[in-house]
């Protein structure tokens, strides 16, 4: 009876660091998981913040009505906003520095993962749609594109490129509408435009492929789909050979065999602003 007890005790206290390792992991994975978690909180909505943006060529020129809006970003973690007012993050000169220069040393050494040299790509279920640079379409010919744009459903899931640092999560970037800015471990940054929400916070560490945010069409398109840009000290770079995982179009759309349609140029409200009427391109 005595060598029982004895063995009983043995397999407990062996037992236990396991299982003490077990909970551990389950911990680590829930705080990082991929999962979409919506944010408990918005923030109050602001008024939509409409503008007149010039658009066309030969001596014609249409302005277009470009909204920001609607504003939906998560109310910060207390934490989250403890980090982002003292390493100044959340704000429109955070944002202005990754779009033109250098991160802050202080950024960076919040960032404790290691830098990789690929990018996830950023919605599953997302099909490419207009590339990095000049494109061939006449009439957005003379504009570069400095990202690329991925057409999905609206509210279909943002997956964060890689770990990184919540830099920027507002509206107040003209053009962009629901913006996201990650910075990451090895100085560069992606950007998220045009989202239909944000799930995560100035301050916030994410997780590569964590879900941030929803797509959506705020700001310059006429449909939804992801602006997606990556820069290094504010130059913008071409992401399409640093991204993996990208999936296949007959897998997403099996019954189409065309090449999926970039989206439309913004012509939501176009005002003749000279004495020749405003033509909308063919879709």
């Amino acid at each position: 009876m005595r060598l029982i007890l004895i063995l009983l005790l043995l397999s407990s206290s062996l037992a236990s660091p396991l299982a003490a390792q077990d909970v551990d992991a389950r911990s680590a994975f829930d705080e990082h998981r991929s999962d979409p978690v919506q944010p408990a909180a918005y923030q109050e909505a602001r008024p939509d913040e409409c503008y007149a943006r010039p658009r066309g060529r030969d001596g014609v020129v249409a302005q277009s009505r470009i909204c920001d809006g609607p504003r939906r970003v998560p109310v910060p973690p207390e934490a989250a906003r403890a980090r982002a007012m003292e390493l100044g993050l959340g704000v429109r000169p955070a944002a202005d520095r990754l779009r033109i220069g250098r991160p802050r040393p202080e950024w960076l050494a919040v960032i404790s993962s290691e830098p990789r040299s690929d990018l996830l790509w950023p919605v599953a279920r997302g099909l490419f749609s207009r590339g990095f640079g000049h494109v061939r379409r006449r009439e957005i010919a003379h504009r570069s594109h400095d990202g690329l744009d991925i057409v999905a459903e609206a509210g279909a899931h943002i997956r964060a490129a890689n770990d990184g640092l919540v830099v920027y999560a507002d509206n107040r970037v003209r053009g962009y509408g629901n913006l996201l800015i990650l910075l990451h471990a090895d100085g560069t940054s992606t950007f998220y435009g045009h989202c239909q929400a944000i799930y995560v916070a100035p301050g916030q560490l994410v997780r590569r492929g964590q879900v941030v945010g929803e797509v959506g069409a705020t700001g310059l398109p006429v449909i939804p789909h992801l602006h997606f840009e990556w820069r290094r000290r504010g130059v913008p770079r071409d992401p399409l050979p640093a991204l993996v995982e990208r999936p296949d179009a007959h897998e997403i759309r099996p019954d189409e065999e065309t090449r999926f349609a970039p989206p439309p140029p913004n012509v939501r409200t176009p005002v003749v602003t000279s004495g020749e009427p405003a033509t909308i391109p063919a879709r």
